[in-house]
């Protein structure tokens, strides 16, 4: 690549960034209901970045320049737009910025994104600033590695980071631009029959930006030049190269709580009152996770614009989720248990909207689908241009996960995890073994039973139904009683070394007593009796 070299401080914009002029998403989940790719103001998203550092702004709607001209009167903004081209030979769509162009440069461009090569004519010869955005990903699920060999020919300046994407995507696309040699774009310009309109086209020039949709993470990536006092000034760094891409990379829950943010604007205009008017889990739910944080006010007349979200932000979301999933079962699990042990099953089933807030969850499925579904591809393109990388292609470390009810204490499933770790570890493989630290009901003998009676992170019970009917009603209804059993069940978890354990299981330590938590012995059959009656 070029060199990208930067004169502290310089000057940045996020070159990657949407308003609600952006309006026909991708993701199934927001088509499903008819609602836009984003909600965010031009004007909001203009005081949002300034307030967060950016020397300039622009909007990169899809197809449009109609949000960067609701703005194009305030100091510092230029027009931009995320144009959707398309390969000829087979409609292959490829999304390429295009920055600081005029109104009729807009209308020109728009009468030639259906010909990806007549674009980048057009785009060259007007010198006009543009970067294939999000290079390896898949737009339309029809992008190739044959696809990608003919981006390399044809453009000079690639987004190198991307603010929803994740690192695999945007190291890979940075890592496959920095081993360009003039043999291998020469190489691929005869194979294609290319022609590649710059002397110097293995030297690739790069961008950044926060593709934010949600209102939450824009200005947390930009592309950062030496100073500029004026937006010609900064545009004439970026035309000549002088630029880097900088902020934050990507994850699935950056992308997951953008999806979050979309959704609770979409639901919050279609209520009354604003969706938490409805006062039911799933606005709770939705409200938790999607509603963008709110100003702070400095005295009474100056409102603070809140922070870029940071990685520990979203890692806090997806907890808030967790928690909130885990509640929602609960409610199910008492409702439902209660009235099955009123004979009431009728009722029972109906327990099962208590789960309707699990129904915004769904970004953070699509999220995690929409970051793996390329991996083949860039499998091809790690192996087509010799990029070796841990994560990515064919030498991918690949993560396995063992889940068990038992783990402390010695059995032969445990005795085989035991195996298989040091295999994992001798080979140099990952394997993560998850053990259940939840309290339990268990009847008969051996296994989780030994568990329960000797460390009391349990309920032991006679093996017949109505017995296991009762103590797990019993739980039910006892949400201090289950924080207890919780409490102990973590502690014998967490008081016994997976070391330890191993060595244990091969011979080379003594059985761990029985008193080695420091957890007195409790009379689980005595309490649950009391509760229930």
């Amino acid at each position: 690549m070029a060199d990208r070299t930067l004169t502290p401080p310089g000057a940045r914009a996020d070159l990657h960034v949407h308003s609600a002029h952006s309006n026909r998403p991708d993701e199934w989940v927001l088509r499903s209901i008819a609602a836009p790719e984003s909600f965010t103001d031009p004007r909001a998203l203009y005081a949002r970045c300034r307030a967060r550092g950016m020397d300039f702004v622009t909007i990169s709607d899809h197809d449009t320049v109609t949000g960067a001209l609701e703005i194009a009167h305030l100091p510092g903004v230029f027009l931009s737009s995320e144009v959707t081209a398309r390969f000829p030979e087979d409609g292959c769509a490829v999304h390429c910025l295009v920055v600081g162009m005029t109104e009729t440069q807009h209308r020109e461009i728009q009468r030639r994104r259906h010909d990806i090569y007549a674009l980048r004519d057009y785009l060259v010869d007007e010198r006009v600033i543009h970067s294939v955005a999000h290079p390896l990903f898949r737009v339309d699920g029809q992008l190739t590695l044959e696809h990608v060999e003919k981006l390399v020919v044809l453009f000079k300046r690639f987004e190198v980071r991307n603010g929803i994407h994740d690192r695999r995507l945007n190291g890979l696309a940075e890592a496959l631009l920095a081993g360009l040699t003039p043999e291998i774009v020469g190489d691929l310009a005869a194979r294609h029959r290319l022609d590649p309109r710059d002397p110097e086209p293995w030297l690739k020039h790069t961008t950044g930006g926060s593709d934010d949709h949600g209102g939450l993470s824009m200005a947390s990536t930009w592309t950062a030049t030496p100073p500029a006092g004026t937006v010609e000034e900064y545009l004439e760094h970026l035309r000549a190269g002088r630029s880097a891409a900088g902020g934050e990379t990507g994850t699935s829950l950056r992308l997951a709580r953008s999806l979050c943010a979309i959704s609770w604007r979409y639901f919050e205009d279609r209520f009354a009152g604003g969706l938490l008017a409805r006062r039911d889990p799933f606005a709770r739910m939705l409200a938790a996770l999607g509603r963008p944080p709110r100003r702070a006010r400095r005295r009474v007349f100056f409102p603070v614009e809140p922070p870029a979200p940071t990685t520990a932000d979203d890692e806090a979301a997806l907890g808030r989720a967790d928690r909130l999933c885990a509640r929602a079962l609960e409610r199910f699990l008492i409702r439902a248990g209660v009235q099955a042990k009123l004979g009431r099953f009728g009722s029972a089933l109906g327990a099962v909207s208590e789960l309707a807030p699990l129904a915004a969850l769904a970004p953070f499925a699509v999220a995690f689908d929409t970051q793996a579904k390329d991996e083949d591809l860039l499998a091809e393109v790690a192996g087509r241009f010799r990029l070796r990388r841990p994560d990515v292609g064919p030498e991918r470390l690949e993560r396995k996960a063992w889940v068990t009810d038992t783990l402390a204490q010695v059995n032969g499933v445990t005795r085989t995890i035991g195996q298989v770790s040091r295999a994992a570890e001798r080979d140099g493989r990952s394997l993560l073994t998850l053990a259940c630290e939840e309290p339990a009901v268990v009847t008969g003998q051996g296994g989780p039973r030994e568990i329960v009676e000797r460390r009391g992170s349990g309920v032991a019970v006679a093996p017949t139904a109505d017995a296991f009917a009762e103590a797990l009603a019993g739980l039910l209804a006892a949400p201090d009683r289950r924080r207890e059993l919780a409490r102990r069940a973590l502690a014998t978890a967490t008081g016994a070394s997976w070391d330890l354990l191993v060595d244990r299981l091969w011979g080379d330590a003594p059985d761990q007593p029985a008193d080695s938590v420091d957890l007195a012995p409790m009379d689980d059959g005595a309490v649950l009796r009391q509760e229930v009656a």
